[in-house]
């Protein structure tokens, strides 16, 4: 296809001023039918990005949950009980401070 050169785009241009382009029969239908899937496809993309959201949140959630029971697994590794004195033995603290 070979562009048009300048004597061709004015006749064009001329053509068009005097004779609007007829809309077919069916144009209406057609241009509410797109303005819907569009619409129905925004409610869908909000609805991806809600679940995504609530994903993540969840993630971090769990995430945080483990975190926690790491840090309680990682402080009774460390420290125990004495079942006969029934007293905290923490490695690592002086027998002064143990007993404050």
């Amino acid at each position: 296809m070979n562009p048009l050169n300048d004597d061709q785009l004015n006749e064009l241009l001329r053509r068009s001023k005097e004779e609007p382009p007829q809309v077919s029969a069916g144009f209406n239908a057609r241009v509410m039918q797109a303005y819907q899937r569009q619409l129905t496809s925004s409610h869908f993309h909000w609805r991806r990005l809600l679940a995504s959201a609530a994903l993540i949140l969840v993630g971090v959630a769990a995430d945080r949950a483990l975190l926690i029971t790491r840090a309680d697994s990682v402080v009774t590794d460390r420290a125990t009980v004495h079942p006969c004195t029934n007293s905290l033995n923490v490695p690592g603290l002086e027998k002064q401070e143990h007993q404050r």
